[in-house]
């Protein structure tokens, strides 16, 4: 029979374990709300979204951190993975501490904003740890591609980075010449394309079983983040209609969540 102390422990863990998955469903709802019933003046709305994102990537770097620290840090395989992944996070969260400072800089004493800054340092050195961490991942399962998902794989690249170059291309004609500037800005969809073929390459040599559902979480996130970086990239520098309710910063912010929904999940499956 089970214990009363045994019984309450049991309870007090299927307590923290819904905790975490009913705020993530909050975060959803608040973002939707946010970005499809705009409910604030521009201005406003760009302050928000810059803490949204700030608080989404510092919650992603904490809750890896402890996942880290559950997995001994450097000292095992996925410890070092996992570090990785927080290096990528820590980065990003002050590149979205820079990018905020920038935009309340132009709000509040109409300085405008870069188009490029310190922020693109640290967006684009976060890509680094996250492609070496998936990289590595990937050395990690040790099922063999069939030749037709290797095909597909191949087929799949091929088709992303057309339409990658298809888009970097369309924003050179728009800006109408090459600049430095233009060249840091450009190296972002190309970043996009390395963590999108790493990415499919997890998901064609997909493990199954516990294990796969916390990975599955943090793949779905690099998926969000590539997309909205794209989708923003092109919107910003092609279109010339990004604002603060863009869809890509809705990537962005569903991206982190699920990062930190994977995260949760490694913390609730290796403490039983």
């Amino acid at each position: 029979m089970i214990s009363m102390s045994e019984k309450k422990e049991s309870e007090k863990g299927s307590l923290k374990s819904q905790i975490w998955i009913y705020g993530c469903i909050a975060v959803i709802v608040y973002l939707l709300i946010f970005y499809f019933l705009q409910p604030f003046d521009e201005s406003t709305a760009t302050l928000l979204r810059g803490v949204n994102l700030i608080c989404l990537a510092a919650v992603s770097s904490l809750i890896f951190i402890l996942v880290a620290h559950q997995f001994n840090w450097f000292n095992t395989k996925t410890g070092q993975i996992i570090m990785l992944i927080t290096i990528g996070f820590i980065l990003w969260t002050i590149a979205e501490i820079i990018f905020l400072g920038y935009d309340a800089r132009e709000i509040f004493l109409g300085i405008e904003a870069p188009d490029i800054s310190e922020a693109d340092i640290f967006y684009i050195a976060g890509y680094v740890p996250f492609a070496i961490a998936l990289f590595w991942n990937i050395r990690t399962i040790k099922m063999k591609f069939k030749h037709v998902i290797m095909l597909l794989w191949i087929a799949l690249s091929i088709l992303i980075f057309v339409l990658i170059i298809w888009i970097v291309i369309s924003f050179f004609l728009v800006a109408g010449e090459i600049t430095f500037i233009n060249i840091v800005l450009a190296i972002y969809p190309f970043e996009d394309f390395i963590i999108i073929s790493l990415v499919l390459v997890l998901v064609l040599k997909f493990r199954s079983g516990e294990i796969g559902k916390p990975w599955g979480l943090i793949i779905i996130g690099f998926i969000l983040e590539a997309i909205g970086d794209i989708w923003f990239f092109y919107e910003d520098g092609v279109l010339g209609t990004y604002g603060p309710y863009s869809l890509a910063d809705l990537c962005f912010a569903l991206g982190y969540l699920a990062y930190i929904a994977g995260a949760f999940y490694f913390r609730w499956l290796y403490k039983h």
